[in-house]
């Protein structure tokens, strides 16, 4: 009741019927003795066998929901298609679908700043490559720890870590605060082959190259995140430690089964958006990006 209090009253009246056990060892409930009695195969029995005490068979109906779930998704995201192909067509033919700004009025009207006690400085630093416009906070010198901090999409360096970088800085660390290729005023270079997530990752090693340091702290934040995962992955001692938000280990997904892989792919569909030329800039440039803000 401590922990599920708040959500039984809102389940039950959603019409299911919840049971909330007391497990093993807590409350009023038997208290065995001895560690092998609370082994977490014999506590998954337990769940199991509450389950077989209200005669559910809960395998089947959570695989026909699963079923069902798929096929409503891949309904809606056929549907989807449909209706973007002509938008699209209609924006090629009348040449309006890139209509947008490049420097939106809500970045120059609000303009995020960095608070720091550190130095704090703007650098465009050319590594594999590439020419990547960097925040760096903090004395580099060589005791001092490198934090490498990877934004996300579609953001920049100084959006996604703006209330990071000085607290961060502050503490210690030499922050560094990469746009990565193809945000903002860094490189972009023509090809999507040149965005692969290796060479990303090895624009990010580079960059540890540069300030001479054996490894450094990641920090990823959605695309980003991916990102900070294949350096940690194709670069383990490079990264000291490696601290993801929002962002899944891509490698994981190779332990799904089938359900659940189909279920990831629908989950990620909305990567379609921007694999359609055009549809993704047309849609998040309407109304000075008031989508961006609003999200």
């Amino acid at each position: 009741i401590l922990s599920w209090h708040n959500q039984i009253g809102p389940i039950c009246d959603a019409g299911y019927l919840v049971v909330v056990p007391d497990q093993r060892g807590y409350n009023t409930s038997s208290k065995p003795d001895g560690a092998a009695h609370y082994a977490t195969s014999i506590l998954a029995k337990d769940a199991v066998s509450l389950i077989d005490h209200f005669k559910r068979r809960e395998s089947e109906s959570a695989t026909v929901m699963g079923i069902l779930s798929i096929l409503c998704k891949f309904i809606f995201w056929f549907v989807i298609l449909i209706v973007s192909i002509p938008i699209v067509l209609i924006g090629y033919s009348y040449g309006t679908y890139l209509t947008f700004s490049l420097e939106p009025s809500f970045l120059s009207n609000e303009p995020v700043s960095i608070k720091t006690n550190g130095p704090l400085v703007w650098k465009r630093i050319k590594t594999n490559g590439m020419v990547l416009n960097t925040i760096i906070c903090g004395e580099d010198t060589p005791d001092k720890t490198m934090v490498l901090m990877l934004h996300g999409f579609p953001e920049s360096g100084i959006l996604s870590w703006h209330n990071q970088i000085g607290p961060i800085c502050d503490a210690g660390y030499l922050v560094v605060v990469p746009d990565q290729r193809g945000y903002n005023t860094s490189s972009k270079p023509d090809g999507a082959a040149h965005y692969a997530t290796s060479i990303l990752a090895k624009d990010a090693v580079s960059l540890i190259d540069h300030f001479k340091r054996r490894d450094a702290v990641v920090i990823g934040h959605d695309w980003g995140g991916v990102i900070a995962w294949r350096v940690a992955h194709e670069y383990p001692e490079r990264v000291n430690r490696l601290c993801i938000l929002n962002a899944p280990n891509a490698w994981g997904f190779r332990n799904l089964g089938i359900p659940e892989l189909v279920d990831q792919i629908f989950r990620s569909s909305y990567v379609l958006l921007f694999n359609v030329p055009g549809l993704a800039e047309y849609i998040l440039a309407r109304f000075e990006f008031f989508k961006l803000i609003s999200s």
